[in-house]
């Protein structure tokens, strides 16, 4: 009788822990991480060309960012791109964005075949690098000076 209920307490004991244990969350993946670090709306905190502040980004260019888990593509939509005509800007209006899947946490290449490195800081402000040597983009005739290395800060989404 003593087994009976001794048996009956650890098989109790047994189905009580079973019942209450929860499967554990598989962390996300890199991708997932970086499409969630990426997504959102951005303004331009700096932008410089060839260490050279440019003033016409900083505080007037936005660039939005939508995308989801799971998915490497990532589309973009920007603002105040021209902000000072004749010039041209190195943002198109729209575009895609696809993440490098074997770097996911830190490249990109856009839809005009220009690659991209980017980097989220602890504290969310991003940064984007790259090298343009296109004529740029605009709906104006404009020859300003755009080519060369760009790095773009913006700080972290509000």
């Amino acid at each position: 009788m003593k087994k009976l209920v001794l048996y009956s307490g650890l098989l109790l004991f047994s189905v009580a822990v079973l019942v209450n244990c929860k499967p554990t969350e598989k962390p996300p993946s890199a991708l997932d991480q970086a499409v969630k670090s990426l997504t959102g709306t951005w303004k331009c905190s700096g932008a410089k060309l060839g260490g050279v502040n440019q003033v016409d980004y900083i505080d007037k260019f936005t660039i939005t960012i939508t995308g989801s888990a799971g998915n490497t593509s990532l589309s973009f939509t920007t603002q105040g791109r021209n902000v000072a005509p004749p010039t041209k800007s190195v943002w198109p209006v729209s575009g895609t964005f696809t993440i490098d899947s074997t770097n996911p946490g830190s490249a990109l290449k856009r839809d005009d075949n220009t690659s991209i490195s980017y980097s989220v800081s602890g504290t969310g402000e991003l940064n984007v690098r790259f090298t343009y040597n296109g004529d740029g983009f605009s709906r104006i005739n404009a020859t300003n000076a755009i080519k060369g290395d760009w790095v773009f800060t913006f700080p972290a989404k509000s």
